[in-house]
C-alpha cells in the first residue's frame, strides 16, 4: 500500500485515515503482522505505526499476540459494525427466504450494500459447498464486473451512477455493459454477470430499497457453473430471485415500525489513556462507537455530547469518516449512520477463523435440538463478541449476531472465558471491568466463583437468567487457544421453554461434546 498523499482538504483528519490504512493492511491468509510489516505496507514510519497500533489495540480493533510479537485484528472491529447490521432488520426477515432460495438453486444468496466503489455483503446464505465461493459478511466485491454491482448501478439515480462510473474510470466498453444491464433490468427485472468476476460462478441480482431508511440494497444469487444447464440462470434462477425479492418487500411493508425505533445514545467507555495513544485516531474510533442498535442515526451535536469533544472537532472527524466510507451522511437531515466500510474492516478477521466453517453444521444441529441459538464468541476488553451464530428460528427473543456483545461478568460465555483464560489475562480483564463498571465487578464476583466450580465438575458454565431473565445461557471454552485466544461456544435458550435444571442437564453435555468434536477437527484433541 502506497503512502497516503497529503490530503488537500484541511478538514480531513489524516491521522484517522492512517489508522484505517493500518487496519486495511491485514489481508486474507495473513492474519498477523508486525509493526515493521505494517510500516512497509502503509508507507508510514515505524514510529508512526507503533503509535497507531497502540491506539487501535487500546480500542480493541487490534490484538497483540505476545507469542509472535505481531498484531492481529481484534474483535472490537466487529463490534463497531454491529449497529449497522442490527439496523438492517431486513436481514432477519429475509434470512429464511434466502436459505430457501439457496437450497432451491444450489447457490449462494446474498444481500449487499454499496461502499463507495464496491459492494459489501451484509447477509449471506449458502446452498452449496464450493470452496472457491464463500461469501461472508464484510466481504467486498467490485461494481463493474459483478451482478450485484451492476444491479446497483442500473438502479441508481443518474447523478450517482455517473459519479461512480467516473470515479471508477470506466472505459467505453464497461459503460456499454452497464447500459446493457440497465436495459435488462428495465425489460426483465434483473441484472447478470456470467463469469466476468469469478469464472466458475454465474450470478443474477435485483435491487431492493428499504422503505424505512431509503437504503438501496441488492439481492444476489451466485451459482457454480457446473450446476447450471443452458439458460438455467435466466429461465430458472432469475425468476425465483425476483419472487424472493417480492416476498421480502412484502414483509418489509408489513413490518412494525416499533421494531426499528431508536433509543438512548451510549457514550463509549472511558478508561485512562496512555501518552502513546494517537488522540485524533482514538477520537475517530470513539465517534464510531457512539452508534448503537438503539441509536443508529446521529447528528454532530449528538456525537459531541456523547464524546465530550467540541462540535468543530466532531465535524472534522465525521467529514473524514464519510470520506473513508465508515459513515454515510443523509443529505436531507444532515445526520449520520454507519457506512459499509465498518464491515469491510472486520472481514479479514472473520475470513481467517476457519473454525467458523468447521463448527457451523454442528452448531446448527444443536440449535435446532435446543430450540435456541448456538454461538462462537471471543473476548474484547469488557465484553464477549459473537463471531458466528446458528439459530433454530428467527422468532427467538434474542438475536445474537456477528459483532454483538455479551457482558463479561454476567454472561455464561464471559464466565467461561474468565475461568479458562490464563490467570494474568483474566485478572487484567477484571481490573478493566472494575475501573469501567465497579458495581458490576463487585456484584458478580460470587457468580464467577460458582462458574469455576461448575466448569471443573461439569465442563460447562451456566447462566440462570443473571444477564437476561428471559434467557438461559450455557457455555464451554475450548481447551486450548485458537489463534492465541480462548474461544467459547455458547448456547442461549428461552427461559419459558423449561426449568433451568432440566435444560442444563440436556444442553450442557451436548455443548461439551460439540466443543470436543470441534477440537478433534482442529487436531488439538485426541479422538
Amino acid at each position: 500500500m502506497a503512502t497516503r498523499p497529503h490530503h488537500p482538504d484541511a478538514g480531513f483528519a489524516t491521522t484517522v485515515a492512517h489508522g484505517m490504512d493500518v487496519l486495511h493492511a491485514f489481508r486474507m491468509g495473513e492474519p498477523t503482522l508486525s509493526n515493521k510489516a505494517l510500516a512497509e505496507r502503509t508507507g508510514l514510519s515505524k514510529a508512526t505505526v507503533s503509535r497507531l497500533t497502540t491506539t487501535l489495540a487500546a480500542r480493541g480493533l487490534l490484538r497483540f499476540d505476545p507469542a509472535l510479537r505481531h498484531y492481529r485484528l481484534g474483535a472490537g472491529i466487529l463490534s463497531l459494525g454491529h449497529p449497522l447490521l442490527h439496523e438492517l432488520t431486513v436481514r432477519q426477515l429475509a434470512r429464511p427466504l434466502m436459505r430457501e432460495l439457496a437450497d432451491a438453486v444450489g447457490g449462494s444468496v446474498s444481500l449487499g450494500l454499496r461502499d463507495r466503489l464496491g459492494m459489501v455483503y451484509v447477509e449471506t446464505s449458502r446452498g452449496h459447498d464450493a470452496a472457491a465461493f464463500r461469501p461472508d459478511i464484510g466481504a467486498r466485491l467490485p461494481l463493474l464486473t459483478t451482478a450485484m454491482g451492476r444491479a446497483w448501478l442500473a438502479a441508481a439515480d443518474e447523478p450517482d451512477r455517473d459519479a461512480a462510473l467516473q470515479a471508477l474510470q470506466a472505459t467505453p466498453a464497461q459503460r456499454a455493459v452497464v447500459a446493457r444491464e440497465r436495459r435488462r433490468l428495465q425489460r426483465a427485472g434483473y441484472c447478470a454477470a456470467q463469469g466476468e468476476w469469478q469464472p466458475d460462478v454465474h450470478a443474477v441480482a435485483v435491487p431492493l430499497r428499504l422503505p424505512d431508511t431509503g437504503l438501496a440494497l441488492v439481492l444476489n444469487v451466485g451459482v457454480p457453473v457446473h450446476r447450471l444447464r443452458g439458460r438455467d440462470l435466466h429461465t430458472r434462477v432469475a425468476p425465483r430471485l425476483r419472487a424472493t425479492r417480492d416476498r421480502i418487500a412484502s414483509l418489509l411493508a408489513a413490518q412494525d415500525p416499533a421494531l426499528v425505533a431508536g433509543g438512548p445514545i451510549v457514550p463509549p467507555a472511558r478508561l485512562p489513556e496512555s501518552a502513546a495513544v494517537a488522540s485524533t485516531l482514538a477520537h475517530g474510533i470513539d465517534v464510531l462507537a457512539c452508534f448503537s442498535p438503539g441509536a443508529p442515526v446521529l447528528a454532530n451535536r449528538d456525537l459531541a455530547q456523547a464524546t465530550g469533544l467540541s462540535r468543530s472537532a466532531v465535524a472534522r472527524l465525521t467529514h473524514t469518516l464519510v470520506t473513508l466510507g465508515y459513515l454515510a451522511r443523509d443529505p436531507a437531515s444532515g445526520r449520520y449512520r454507519l457506512g459499509a466500510g465498518v464491515l469491510c474492516a472486520g472481514y479479514p478477521l472473520l475470513a481467517s477463523m476457519h473454525i467458523r466453517q468447521l463448527a457451523r453444521p454442528l452448531m446448527k444441529a444443536l440449535a435446532e435440538h435446543a430450540g435456541g441459538a448456538v454461538s462462537l464468541v471471543v473476548h474484547d476488553r469488557q465484553h464477549m463478541v459473537y463471531v458466528e451464530t446458528a439459530r433454530a428460528t428467527e422468532s427467538l427473543l434474542t438475536h445474537p449476531d456477528i459483532g454483538a456483545t455479551l457482558p463479561l461478568a454476567t454472561s455464561a460465555a464471559g464466565k467461561a472465558w474468565l475461568c479458562r483464560t490464563p490467570i494474568a489475562q483474566a485478572t487484567a480483564a477484571l481490573n478493566r471491568l472494575r475501573l469501567a463498571e465497579p458495581e458490576a465487578h463487585a456484584r458478580h464476583q460470587a457468580l464467577l466463583d460458582q462458574a469455576r466450580r461448575d466448569l471443573a465438575s461439569h465442563g460447562w458454565c451456566g447462566n440462570a437468567g443473571e444477564w437476561r431473565p428471559d434467557t438461559y445461557g450455557f457455555a464451554v471454552p475450548l481447551a486450548r487457544p485458537y489463534q492465541s485466544q480462548v474461544l467459547v461456544f455458547n448456547c442461549g435458550v428461552p427461559a419459558a421453554d423449561g426449568a433451568y435444571a432440566r435444560r442444563a442437564a440436556d444442553i450442557g453435555p451436548r455443548l461439551v461434546a460439540l466443543a470436543h468434536r470441534v477440537e478433534e477437527m482442529l487436531g488439538v484433541r485426541a479422538g
